[in-house]
């Protein structure tokens, strides 16, 4: 299964490891660690987000939380 995130428009390629959990019932949610390329466009919270398996719609929502290792 190939994934590919699409925020505001843009795709990203995603890097290894995702984790998406929808509880029945409940709101689901997606944690997704995706590749910035150099002068790209920093994705930022609030953002419109699509997650998509082989080119079907799996995930859509708003990107909630944005973090990098070099900014911590």
């Amino acid at each position: 299964m190939e994934l590919s995130v699409i925020i505001d428009g843009e795709e990203y390629p995603t890097d290894i490891g995702y984790s998406i959990t929808d509880l029945a019932g409940s709101v689901g949610s997606a944690d997704v660690v995706i590749k910035v390329a150099d002068g790209a466009t920093l994705p930022r919270t609030f953002a419109g987000c699509q997650i998509l398996a082989d080119g079907e719609p799996l995930f859509w929502g708003i990107v909630s939380n944005v973090s990098s290792p070099s900014w911590s």
